[in-house]
């Protein structure tokens, strides 16, 4: 079509000059006739000009920042306050009003509720099982029901959330992608403004590991109440502490399987827990209201930045994960139905590539035979009653099991190639068979006698494990400690004796774990040291 139509206006300007040239031609014969013969002069060419149209600009993508560069513009700061608070007065409009259905309290609902029919059960239940000091975090809550009209849509989005237990749940980081995308849609038209995208809080930063001092403030500056404030935290100058929220180890790990329940557990459900205060209580740390807090979109934002930066290095999604179908409501209050694949994205993160505090390597082409695993040593029941316990981990000195272990940390890749091989420590069927520990467990592995050496190696959260009313509170966890074992080893020939030890902590740092009281105990089924991959 465009020859077409280029050709035609070609013609178009050459007709005229054609003309022009047979008029001047008559001209010159006429002179001709009455003078001596000229030399004839050469006429430039006239070359038809062809205007061509203007093709469509490139859309310009919206931007999610860091928090503290997001605040270094206040007009953007001002339109999150003005989101959040509009959102907020939209919970109290009545249920069958599309505003409502574009309110703080309905998307709250959207990732779960306390009520008739919901996973978490009634409010008064879950304010009957809470300790004394936890009960003041139930203020201000109650329960909901489902708007009747329109008929069954609250049904179709409300209570979705997806979170793994005692089977690993590998929707958690595409459900709450698309989850974000339509939130921040609802934001822009909340605010009246089109160009405010989510901040994300970026505790991965040691420096930035504080509670943001905008979420802090219980008045704004012209003595209004601040949308982005509640009450219901550990403190509003939290901080995080920043073992718990180093992803390094975690940016190696290529395979979906492994990544996004590690991802999940820590520093997901960690953070949930030491902003909480504690899982599972109100707001943070309880999945049935978590999304009542705003830092908790901020922390989300955060988790899908850091899934971004895994995607940059390589990784890649199920196709099945991708092709999944959930139902949202978009910011005129109507249903919509969208995957991961189709998911319209118009913005980036200021900050994907190098996001680890080390070089994190692109992963290469996949190689058979990584799945494999080898057992090398296994602890079954092993009761965690108090703040700290440990048990030994008996590796033999000879054997297969023990040869393939050498052979994996003796040929584990620095951190500047991927690794063909993750020593894994496997902790299986951890239940809570009585209270909620309402703590979480840093993991140690040390060597034993005098003068031990330890490395951390992870944290175990119990964010969510309750969400389903009735449901065996049951967690299994696979913690990568190949770097650390190396550590432990050093340049001895053999491995030295080990042992895994357990501390409670509330995720702040410099705790100490004899200052906590685990208010229930904890029962791993197995606790097996394994290396997976070739």
């Amino acid at each position: 079509m465009k020859r077409r139509t280029t050709a035609r206006k070609v013609a178009q300007l050459a007709i005229p000059t054609i003309l022009l040239a047979s008029i001047f031609s008559l001209v010159g014969l006429g002179a001709q006739t009455a003078a001596p013969p000229a030399k004839p002069v050469a006429k430039p060419t006239v070359k038809p000009t062809v205007t061509v149209a203007p093709g469509p600009k490139p859309q310009l993508l919206g931007k999610r920042m860091k928090f503290q560069d997001f605040v270094k513009d206040q007009h953007r700061l001002d339109s999150l306050i003005k989101a959040v608070g509009v959102m907020k007065t939209n919970s109290t409009r009545p249920p069958g009003d599309f505003l409502y259905r574009i309110s703080w309290e309905y998307w709250g609902a959207m990732h779960g509720f306390f009520g008739k029919g919901a996973k978490a059960g009634m409010l008064q239940d879950a304010i009957n099982r809470a300790p004394a000091n936890k009960k003041q975090f139930f203020e201000g809550l109650h329960d909901l029901t489902y708007p009747p009209t329109p008929p069954g849509l609250a049904q179709q989005v409300w209570d979705k959330c997806t979170h793994s237990g005692a089977q690993v749940n590998l929707q958690f980081l595409t459900w709450h992608r698309i989850y974000l995308f339509y939130f921040e849609k609802v934001l822009q038209a909340s605010a009246n403004d089109t160009t405010l995208h989510l901040p994300y809080w970026d505790y991965t930063d040691p420096a930035q590991v504080q509670l943001p001092a905008a979420f802090a403030k219980e008045k704004l500056s012209n003595g209004q109440p601040n949308p982005l404030y509640d009450k219901r935290r550990r403190s509003q100058t939290v901080k995080l502490d920043p073992a718990i929220t180093n992803i390094d180890t975690l940016l190696t790990e290529s395979d979906f399987e492994d990544f996004s329940p590690d991802l999940e557990q820590q520093p997901h459900g960690t953070t949930h827990c030491a902003v909480g205060p504690d899982c599972p209580y109100p707001l943070m740390g309880k999945v049935a209201v978590a999304g009542n807090d705003p830092i908790f979109w901020l922390h989300h934002a955060n988790i899908d930045r850091i899934f971004e930066c895994w995607l940059k290095l390589g990784g890649d999604v199920p196709a099945d994960l991708l092709d999944k179908e959930y139902p949202f409501i978009d910011a005129n209050g109507n249903l919509v139905k969208m995957t991961l694949r189709k998911l319209p994205i118009d913005y980036t993160y200021d900050h994907v590539t190098s996001c680890g505090r080390k070089a994190t390597p692109k992963f290469g082409p996949r190689t058979e035979g990584l799945e494999a695993v080898q057992p090398v040593v296994k602890v079954e029941n092993f009761a965690i009653n108090k703040a700290k316990e440990s048990v030994k981990l008996a590796v033999p000195k000879t054997g297969a099991a023990t040869e393939h272990l050498n052979r994996a940390l003796a040929t584990a890749e620095s951190v500047s190639a991927p690794r063909l091989t993750r020593t894994e420590l496997a902790l299986g069927d951890i239940t809570i068979p009585g209270d909620d520990p309402g703590v979480l467990y840093n993991v140690f592995l040390t060597t034993t006698g005098a003068n031990p050496r330890r490395q951390y190696v992870g944290t175990l959260s119990f964010f969510g494990l309750d969400h389903h009313e009735g449901a065996s509170k049951t967690l299994n966890r696979k913690i990568d400690v190949t770097a650390a074992l190396k550590a432990l080893k050093g340049k001895l020939k053999d491995l030295p004796e080990i042992q895994v030890v357990f501390e409670a902590t509330d995720g702040t740092p410099g705790v100490k774990p004899e200052s906590l009281t685990p208010q229930g105990g904890l029962r791993v089924g197995s606790i097996q040291l394994q290396v997976k991959g070739k």
